[in-house]
């Protein structure tokens, strides 16, 4: 009896010690510095934690992005496009709340790319992160940075969505959009984002840069949603920054969203409001537990006949700047799944011409695709997904059939899936009954 119950013991003990992984979400940030946002070889420079950083880059650390929602950034993973000088380098930080963390790392000499896979940095709701860019000894102005990084949230079922915005219409509505960094503007169309799963979106953060909107005067931010661009609606998630505040939170309000549901975000001027750069972020609760999401857009009409690309978070601002793969690819900080590609159009092709909108991994195109044709405006791919692994580069992919009718605004989206019950990026968790169990059966048993 006492050997059975030893053996019985010892198994118990050792199925107990099989590491736990959390629960919480890990949720990819891709803030990739595009070619229309060249680094200084001499000089500091400071994009947002948002899709598109580069094209919110700065000379000062004001451009910070706000968090919505406490966990921890990790596993960050630089690649840039050109290989650097002999004796020179980009020092890549991420700086919490104005102060630098001890996430870095440094691209030097031919080296395409640097990682940090030990630091990591603690956040709090409300806290500000921003990535600051050092060159050493003139480097050679790179026109192509990726920065990617990895959020484990603290809670689990919730990710985030992360905004930034510039140049907001001190007299009128202007707009911008959920899930990137780029300009306000009008009119809606040209900055609204297309969501490419269901859940609930909540606990909107927003942040001034540097200037309140003074005396007797305001800003009031709402999400707004709709079936397709012509339903848009003001939602009743929204806050208000007056007179001397710089920052303001809605933790009370709600928006459901459905896959394929258009999203954009509008600012409301009182009394002509001093202008700054908004920072805004939300708080996201999938339907699926361990779904993110990537938005991005293009307001220019991508070529006929020729191959263009659109970076799987941002704004495609010019044909130049989507002509080559490499100059739109972000980089993935941790392995997931990329899957749910989801369009929409403001232009259909006509007649029997068609836009193809696909995934491109490591500049090959994938399977995860789809055709808008003919008279429609929106198509979707929910059957194909594609396999990332950390450090490999993705971006989308445009290529035409025919001679379609241009279509100056198109919406693209997806999900990165990371199941929270298979995988965690911290060390394994044990059980602590097993470490008890260990200890009684080394004392009854011995």
């Amino acid at each position: 009896m006492n050997i059975a119950v030893r053996a019985l013991a010892f198994v118990l003990v050792f199925s107990l010690l099989i590491p736990v992984h959390a629960s919480a979400m890990v949720t990819p940030i891709l803030a990739e510095n595009t070619s229309s946002a060249t680094l200084s070889s001499t000089l500091e420079r400071w994009i947002p934690l948002s899709a598109n950083g580069g094209n919110a880059r700065s000379a000062s650390d004001t451009n910070r992005q706000v968090f919505p929602i406490s966990g921890t950034l990790k596993n960050l993973r630089v690649h840039i496009g050109d290989a650097l000088s002999a004796g020179t380098s980009y020092t890549i930080t991420v700086y919490k709340n104005g102060v630098a963390t001890g996430l870095t790392c440094t691209v030097t000499d031919a080296a395409l790319t640097c990682n940090d896979l030990v630091n990591t940095v603690s956040i709090a709701a409300g806290d500000f992160a921003s990535v600051r860019i050092l060159p050493t000894n003139s480097p050679v102005g790179s026109d192509e940075l990726r920065i990617g990084v990895a959020f484990e949230g603290g809670t689990p079922g919730e990710t985030f969505i992360l905004g930034w915005g510039s140049g907001a219409n001190a007299t009128i509505n202007s707009y911008a959009s959920p899930g990137w960094a780029t300009s306000f503007t009008t009119p809606e169309f040209s900055r609204a984002s297309v969501f490419p799963t269901s859940g609930t979106i909540d606990n909107l953060h927003v942040y001034l840069r540097s200037t309140a909107p003074g005396a007797g005067r305001s800003w009031t931010w709402y999400l707004r949603k709709g079936t397709s661009i012509n339903t848009m609606a003001t939602t009743s998630l929204t806050c208000q920054i007056a007179d001397t505040a710089t920052t303001c939170t809605d933790p009370t309000n709600s928006v459901s969203v459905s896959a394929g549901d258009v999203l954009s975000f509008v600012a409301v001027p009182s009394g002509t409001p001093s202008n700054t750069t908004h920072s805004y972020s939300f708080r996201f609760r999938p339907t699926i537990d361990g779904e993110s999401v990537m938005m991005a857009h293009t307001n220019n009409s991508l070529s006929v006949g020729v191959t263009r690309y659109i970076p799987t978070g941002g704004l495609v601002l010019n044909g130049a700047q989507g002509t080559n793969a490499t100059g739109t690819m972000a980089v993935a900080p941790v392995p997931f799944t990329w899957r749910k590609l989801y369009t929409d159009f403001n232009t259909a092709p006509g007649g029997v011409t068609s836009r193809t909108i696909s995934a491109n991994l490591n500049e090959v195109v994938q399977s995860l695709s789809c055709a808008v044709s003919g008279t429609n405006t929106t198509c979707n791919d929910l059957n194909n997904s594609i396999s990332v692994a950390a450090g490999d580069l993705i971006t989308w992919q445009s290529t035409t059939s025919g001679s379609p009718a241009a279509s100056a605004n198109i919406r693209v989206s997806g999900v990165m899936f990371i199941d929270p019950s298979t995988v965690t990026y911290g060390q394994p968790r044990f059980f602590n009954l097993g470490t008890m169990l260990l200890r009684a059966g080394t004392l009854i048993f011995r």
